[in-house]
C-alpha cells in the first residue's frame, strides 16, 4: 500500500513540475515532455493497480472539464495515461479473439 502512495506523490510532483514549466516559465525545454510522459505512466499505473484509484479518475475528469489540459505536454501526459490503461485491455481482447478463431477454425464465418 505504501508503494502506491509514493508513486502517487511522485506523479503529483511531476504534474506540478510540468505545469510550472508550461505556465510560469513558458519553457521550451524538452524535459517537460519526458516528465509529462512519466507522470502519465505513473497515474495510469495508480489507476490500474491502487485501491484508491477513484480519486485519480475524478481528478482527471475534473481537469478535462476545467480545461486544464491546454498544452502539448499535458496532452502527451494524458496520452501516456490512456496508453497504460487501454493497451492491456486491447491485448487481452486480441488474445481472446485469436483463441476463439483457433477453436472455431476460421474468421470468415462471421
Amino acid at each position: 500500500m505504501i508503494i502506491y502512495l509514493v508513486v502517487a506523490l511522485v506523479a503529483g510532483f511531476l504534474v506540478k513540475i510540468v505545469d510550472w514549466l508550461d505556465d510560469e516559465r513558458k519553457s521550451k525545454h524538452p524535459v517537460k515532455y519526458f516528465f509529462a510522459i512519466l507522470y502519465g505512466l505513473l497515474v495510469g499505473y495508480i489507476i490500474g493497480a491502487a485501491p484508491f484509484s477513484g480519486i485519480f479518475i475524478a481528478a482527471l475528469i475534473a481537469q478535462v472539464f476545467a480545461r486544464k489540459v491546454d498544452t502539448t505536454a499535458h496532452e502527451l501526459g494524458f496520452l501516456a495515461l490512456f496508453t497504460v490503461l487501454i493497451l492491456p485491455a486491447a491485448l487481452l481482447a486480441f488474445r481472446w479473439a485469436l483463441r476463439r478463431a483457433r477453436v472455431e477454425g476460421s474468421l470468415t464465418q462471421f
